[in-house]
């Protein structure tokens, strides 16, 4: 049924599928865990949606959003070391500069011919 080794390309459920497969086929103990385990799935039943489920789906979105905001010491300057800060703000003028001409000269030099837009 399932190729000895998966495909580089599969997905990450099917090398779970078939890494299930391969631990049924060698192991009898596992595979009969694997049947308790859907058929404890199947029989139960899916909770009810009342107030408490979207409360707590709320909490969870808001300690996510918390979690993946980077805290303030990795993106903000250290204040103490304005040497530093300023050469940063240098580079990334320079930087702004450097890109700002390279467009420039990318859209004068056109497939039709380049030159100014005209007004």
């Amino acid at each position: 049924m399932y190729p000895a080794v998966p495909p580089p390309s599969a997905h990450v459920h099917e090398n779970a599928a078939w890494a299930r497969y391969l631990l049924a086929v060698n192991s009898p103990r596992a595979a009969q865990a694997m049947r308790d385990r859907e058929m404890e799935r199947r029989r139960r039943r899916p909770r009810p949606r009342d107030s408490d489920h979207w409360k707590l789906t709320d909490t969870l979105a808001r300690t996510a959003l918390e979690l993946s905001r980077p805290p303030a010491e990795n993106w903000m300057p250290p204040a103490d070391e304005e040497e530093e800060v300023d050469a940063r703000t240098a580079a990334l003028a320079r930087a702004r500069t450097r890109a700002r001409m390279e467009r420039a000269t990318r859209a004068a030099e056109g497939p039709r011919g380049g030159g100014r837009p005209r007004p």
